[in-house]
């Protein structure tokens, strides 16, 4: 074959890689956008978002009860695990609200209404406050411990508080068998560390009381 010919064909070879390099399909921002949205869906299900909610509430429970604390009681193992209860648990309220925001999901607040028809332990209560029947906050419980000083108050602080943590880790136990999310896990395993050893820690008060 003459130069030239050879010369020719090896122009329009490359030409042809070239073109084929620039005309390289390209995902289009319609599927990308479809691909990301399911990856996302994927990170959570129904089950994190009503952990979410439900300890939103439960924890709320918990913050009304350890500030009953103030006026009432001058122990002060009470009055430091009631410090510490507040420190720890209105961050993870936080948490759980900028995960459902991220979900695209209401916050515990606005779907109060909503779990406690879902949730054991929540019943109706009128225009009383939304906690009222969370485990250890019975509407009785709950006046009787503010009604309550001195010693009276720490035992059945403690007892209700127990329970309370109690219902905690048992929520926690269920979301870690059937949620999906790893912040929700993540924040799971840290409710079940730190209540149990409360817990623990309320026993051994309560016995000294």
């Amino acid at each position: 074959m003459p130069k030239s010919l050879v010369s020719a064909a090896l122009v329009v070879a490359a030409g042809a890689l070239v073109v084929g390099g620039c005309s390289a399909p390209e995902s289009e921002p319609g599927a990308q956008e479809t691909t990301e949205q399911s990856q996302a869906a994927q990170q959570f299900n129904d089950a994190d978002v009503a952990f979410a909610r439900e300890m939103i509430v439960h924890h709320e429970g918990a913050l009304t009860m350890a500030r009953l604390v103030d006026g009432r009681t001058r122990t002060p193992e009470i009055v430091d695990l009631a410090g510490r209860i507040e420190r720890a648990q209105q961050p993870e309220i936080d948490t759980m609200n900028k995960l459902l925001a991220e979900w695209g999901e209401a916050g515990g607040d606005e779907a109060e209404g909503d779990e406690h028809s879902e949730h054991g332990g929540h019943g109706e209560h009128g225009g009383d406050s939304g906690h009222a029947e969370m485990p250890g906050m019975g509407q009785e419980e709950m006046a009787a411990l503010e009604r309550s000083e001195g010693g009276k108050f720490d035992q059945r602080f403690l007892r209700q508080m127990i329970a309370h943590h109690e219902g905690a880790v048992e929520m926690s136990e269920q979301v870690l068998a059937e949620g999906r999310s790893p912040e929700t896990r993540t924040l799971a395993r840290e409710i079940i560390d730190a209540q149990r050893a409360e817990i623990a820690e309320m026993r051994a008060l309560l016995k000294q009381s």
